[in-house]
């Protein structure tokens, strides 16, 4: 029995090998990928699921990359959608950004292909397409996981849409990396100080968001009613440009 029990971990280890051990990401390697995706995961296996092709033994990967297409290609469409553009023109926007060939420029672009796990002989081109779909799918089931009350609703739209927006649809994405804006769990810490100045006035307002930009949607949205402006912003309207068309200069802290 002693015998046949050090033959399977003889295979086993031998099995291992041949694969080849994934590591965990380092805090820099985690801290590069947040930066350019723009979100952080919870769970750090989901991270380095969707950075392992299944060619290395990973079954998980195929479905990431099933729910991310759906993901992408539902989002883009939302994206591209502009008042005034023409069903043919919004055709050919969205289909050009929704090809293989588009997916996997934009994951060498954004230099994701330098964390991907994958085997040497598999053929990078459709690998980096089906690696940008899984990576969707893998912060669409992280946040689904850390989130599960939050299912269905606005903020996980707001959330994945972001995402899908900075890796898929952003015109310039080397240049868009910096901007990226960093997606926060939803909780009453995550709190932002904006200083709005208004000719020689300065006002201070401390405002929470799933990002930046819905933090600073909220402050303006309550330093625009305390200043009683005679002007009412319309609901889901751009009211930063409108506060900088009345000569407002906001600042993040």
């Amino acid at each position: 029995m002693n015998i046949l029990k050090q033959g399977l971990l003889v295979l086993i280890t031998i099995g291992f090998h041949a694969h080849g051990a994934i590591d965990e990401f380092s805090k820099a390697e985690r801290g590069a990928i947040q930066r350019v995706i723009g979100y952080a995961f919870k769970d750090l296996r989901l991270l380095r699921s969707a950075f392992t092709h299944s060619s290395r033994g990973n079954a998980q990967f195929e479905a990431f990359e099933t729910e991310g297409d759906k993901l992408i290609r539902g989002l883009v469409t939302d994206i591209c959608r502009r008042p005034g553009m023409t069903p043919a023109v919004m055709h050919e926007e969205i289909e050009s950004r929704n090809t293989n060939s588009y997916f996997a420029a934009r994951y060498e672009t954004l230099g994701l292909d330098k964390f991907l796990e994958k085997d040497p002989t598999v053929s990078p081109g459709t690998v980096y397409a089906n690696a940008m779909e899984a990576l969707v799918g893998a912060i669409a089931e992280d946040y689904y996981n850390a989130y599960p009350h939050l299912q269905g609703t606005g903020r996980v739209f707001k959330v994945l849409s972001s995402v899908v927006k900075r890796l898929i649809v952003d015109e310039n994405p080397v240049l868009a990396i910096p901007a990226i804006p960093s997606i926060l769990p939803p909780s009453t810490k995550n709190k932002f100080k904006f200083t709005i100045q208004k000719g020689e006035q300065k006002y201070a307002q401390q405002a929470k968001g799933a990002t930046v930009e819905e933090a600073e949607e909220n402050a303006l949205r309550a330093l625009w009613s305390k200043l009683r402006m005679s002007e009412k912003p319309k609901k889901n309207k751009n009211l930063k440009a409108l506060c900088q068309t009345n000569g407002w200069t906001i600042t993040t802290h």
